[in-house]
């Protein structure tokens, strides 16, 4: 039978292990460390930009085409004739993900006799187990989660702005007449130097104004590199930089220009090398408001003695210009 008789004391440092067994009652620190869980600042960062919709879908009109007849006249030249029809629809579907839960009723009988709120303690648990292991799930999902499956994942990041011929909010990247649809070209770095990352940041930029993006994100180990970068680049501004300790790094991380470099550990493993300049303005996560982080009620399945609850959240990633929307960088380092 697995466990053991009585406290399960160690020894050393008990001496009589079998009388304390039998009389020594553990205590149990409130605490629950975490060893597995692992944040994404690229979902708070996403998050933080997000909108609640309450609709069936998510349709918006794509201004696909400038007005013909513009220009230069004089006297009384007659305008063009033509009917324009310079907007294209989009229409993106909702994407539900789910973390179900399930407690044996026989383990919280066990627990709720050991204390009163003993069978409190462990639903708590398996609640914090339960949204960790959600927010991982969704930390995957930004940068194109494979072990999803395709046709029900969100539409990630790297489905907007690193492909070139997919079909995605219903426009066939790859058909004739679709070229406004297609994301900038992915800039491939020569090398890693700040030269090259310079001229990836102005190819998208440059042809923004002074709509400057706010976020650049990269895996840990290019947010590593990238900050080396910088490291020579470290000046004194004031009169006396022998007083203080020489910092060899920036204590609250770089901004490139005005955009906010951050490094996320799924984008390095999921898209490994690559790195993504994005303007929140035109790619955001959105949230169905009637499946927001929803919990539904606990239940017993028929003949089977355990209580089941599900996490549930309609949602997805909406991008309205994926030229504006921001830039996929690719090179070794990053």
């Amino acid at each position: 039978m697995a466990g053991f008789v009585g406290s399960g004391l160690y020894a050393p440092p008990i001496v009589a292990q079998a009388t304390m067994d039998s009389i020594t009652q553990r205590w149990l620190m409130p605490v629950i460390g975490d060893a597995i869980f692992i944040p994404s600042t690229a979902l708070g960062e996403m998050t933080s930009q997000g909108r609640k919709v309450d609709a069936a879908d998510l349709p918006f009109a794509v201004a696909s085409r400038t007005l013909p007849g513009g220009g230069a006249f004089f006297g009384t030249q007659e305008i063009s004739l033509e009917i324009p029809d310079p907007v294209q629809p989009a229409v993106q579907v909702w994407k539900y993900y789910r973390q179900p839960l399930a407690i044996s009723l026989t383990d919280l009988w066990t627990n709720q006799a050991s204390s009163p709120t003993g069978v409190l303690n462990l639903v708590r648990a398996y609640m914090i187990m339960l949204a960790g292991t959600f927010l991982q799930l969704l930390s995957n999902a930004l940068w194109g989660d494979t072990t999803q499956p395709a046709g029900l994942a969100v539409d990630d990041i790297n489905a907007w702005l690193n492909n070139q011929t997919n079909t995605i909010a219903g426009i066939n990247r790859t058909s004739a007449g679709n070229a406004f649809w297609k994301p900038n070209p992915t800039f491939s770095l020569a090398s890693f130097t700040m030269a090259n990352f310079i001229s990836a940041y102005w190819s998208y930029a440059g042809n923004m104004g002074f709509d400057y993006p706010q976020v650049m994100m990269m895996s840990p180990t290019g947010y590593a590199n990238f900050m080396n970068l910088f490291v020579q680049q470290i000046r004194y501004f004031n009169e006396f930089p022998d007083e203080d300790g020489v910092q060899a790094v920036f204590r609250q991380g770089v901004k490139f220009f005005t955009t906010k470099v951050i490094p996320d550990p799924y984008l390095g493993a999921l898209q490994p090398q690559t790195a993504f300049i994005i303007n929140y303005r035109y790619i955001y996560p959105v949230f169905f408001q009637r499946v927001y982080f929803l919990f539904t009620p606990w239940i017993q399945p028929s003949n089977q003695l355990l209580l089941s609850t599900f996490l549930l959240l309609g949602w997805n990633i909406q991008c309205v210009s994926p030229q504006k929307a921001g830039l996929a960088i690719t090179g070794s380092g990053l």
